[in-house]
């Protein structure tokens, strides 16, 4: 269409991907990168895709083909809104029935994404959204995205690493040959995933758990767990502490020995299989603790333990979903007042997440084998709250 924008590919270090270029909106605007059509062979049971990404500020869309037919329609999703703090390595949960039916620009209705179909993944930034509204956040001028790693999700936890070979296109037609980003084949000897606890009374490997209610300076919190065949429901009501004046906590915590989780340190995560009625609630979180922790700076109350915060798709309200929380999400740094790692509490005291700059925060492969407490909360946010869980696992 006589576009004039540019992109190009480069695999990096890590294994990931570099799609980059400039965009010029004059006559047109996109640039995007696929990989070939062939067969991908996705599970049918797959349920997610976790993507970790590093932006420009920019909104970009994971995109899916089931045909090499230009006629037939692309599947897409927006990366979320967090993905526009530029130079922030984000981790999202994309549920499989998130992606919209696009053609030519255009939402189509078609019934619904099968994973057994899907022949090509790419990216995609341009002039429009998922919806074929108009992108806020696009504009003329360099661009870079960096994807880290995608992994497909599962309704049991058996996350893999997509191997891929990209081809990068743009309205300005500009190519360079393939980028191949290769995944080391898994050793079928080697478990995908280690159960840490289940939840029900049939369940295995199950766990006594204690429901504590924020006690301290007249906290007004409450909540309760009912225990059923395959799952268990915690639901409750995180209210506002008069004396502080903000919300108090409210969590279902089990303590003992736990499988060693280990073995999945290297590009691992926490699974948390669950579904909720209240998805929407922004403050469901869950820790570990484990042998050799020492109090983080400020930590008054509790035992010392790496936390993380829980975000629910849509889907999680009608169905039980698994939610992946890599490693690197968990900080043994954070706030008694949030539950936070990135908040400073009232008397100025900063806390800090795991990062490169804050590796003391970060969990190490010594914890994950020496675990011996877990907690399930909703935290620092005031609202009502219900969340059915049937198991927590440890996996690639």
């Amino acid at each position: 269409m006589g576009g004039h924008s540019t992109s190009t590919i480069r695999r990096l270090a890590d294994g990931g991907l570099n799609f980059s270029g400039v965009i010029s909106t004059r006559d047109g605007g996109f640039a995007s990168c696929s990989t070939i059509e062939q067969p991908l062979h996705f599970p049918a049971n797959l349920a997610a895709f976790n993507v970790s990404v590093t932006g420009n500020g920019e909104l970009y869309k994971l995109t899916f083909k089931t045909s090499d037919s230009i006629w037939e329609p692309i599947w897409q999703a927006d990366l979320p809104r967090a993905s526009l703090v530029k130079g922030v390595r984000h981790n999202f949960l994309l549920p499989l029935s998130s992606f919209k039916a696009n053609r030519m620009g255009s939402p189509v209705s078609e019934s619904r994404l099968l994973a057994s179909e899907i022949v090509s993944i790419g990216l995609n930034l341009a002039l429009i959204d998922e919806n074929g509204d108009p992108n806020p956040h696009f504009e003329s001028g360099p661009f870079e995205l960096l994807v880290h790693r995608i992994d497909l999700v599962t309704s049991h936890p058996q996350a893999r690493e997509l191997p891929t070979t990209v081809v990068p296109a743009a309205d300005g037609g500009a190519s360079n040959p393939a980028a191949v980003i290769a995944a080391a084949p898994s050793s079928p000897s080697s478990p995908s995933s280690q159960l840490l606890v289940s939840f029900g009374r049939a369940a295995s490997g199950t766990a006594t758990w204690l429901v504590t209610n924020d006690p301290v300076m007249g906290g007004r919190s409450h909540a309760s767990l009912a225990v059923g065949e395959s799952s268990s429901t915690f639901n409750g009501t995180c209210a506002i502490v008069p004396s502080l004046h903000a919300p108090g906590f409210c969590k279902m915590s089990a303590v003992g020995s736990f499988a060693d989780a280990s073995p999945f340190f290297h590009g691992g995560a926490l699974y948390v299989t669950l579904r909720s009625s209240t998805q929407t609630y922004a403050g469901f979180k869950v820790d570990f603790s484990a042998a050799g922790m020492h109090p983080s700076p400020g930590q008054r109350h509790g035992v010392p333990a790496f936390k993380a915060g829980v975000t629910l798709p849509g889907t999680a309200a009608a169905e039980f979903v698994t939610v992946r929380i890599p490693w690197e999400a968990f900080s043994s740094d954070h706030s008694e007042y949030t539950g936070r790692c990135d908040t400073q509490d009232p008397g100025g005291l900063q806390h800090h997440c795991c990062s490169r700059e804050h590796p003391e925060n970060c969990p190490t492969a010594a914890h994950l084998a020496h675990i011996n407490g877990i907690s399930v909360w909703a935290e620092g946010v005031e609202g009502h709250f219900e969340v059915e869980l049937q198991s927590i696992e440890a996996g690639l």
